[in-house]
């Protein structure tokens, strides 16, 4: 596995490990609670800076695909389901709230 990771000159390299993360992972070659291999290792094994790896690794958890257990590494999520940005999220939260809020009884103040 990673041996189909092909580096373009287009976009951040960070951002092309990620994508390629991110497809392996929705695509089910990796599998939910799946170990991933250490930023060393795959630093190493695919020829880029740990560094990098740290950078994909962390947008990823950032996503909602991976998850870090401190001192065990990081392991593919159970529901690997792509989270909404802050704002997006927010948003949606006011959609609801507001919807909600247009039920409410003639007693509530607001």
């Amino acid at each position: 596995m990673f041996h189909d990771f092909k580096l373009a000159n287009d976009r951040p390299v960070y951002i092309q490990l990620k994508d390629y993360l991110k497809r392996l992972i929705i695509k089910g070659s990796l599998q939910p609670g799946q170990k991933l291999p250490s930023t060393r290792e795959l630093g190493l094994l695919l020829s880029v800076s740990r560094n990098t790896i740290i950078s994909a690794y962390a947008e990823l958890e950032s996503d909602g695909f991976i998850y870090a257990v401190h001192g065990k590494g990081s392991y593919v999520a159970a529901t690997a389901a792509p989270r909404l940005p802050p704002l997006r999220r927010a948003k949606s939260i006011g959609r609801r709230a507001s919807t909600i809020m247009r039920g409410k009884p003639s007693s509530w103040t607001g």
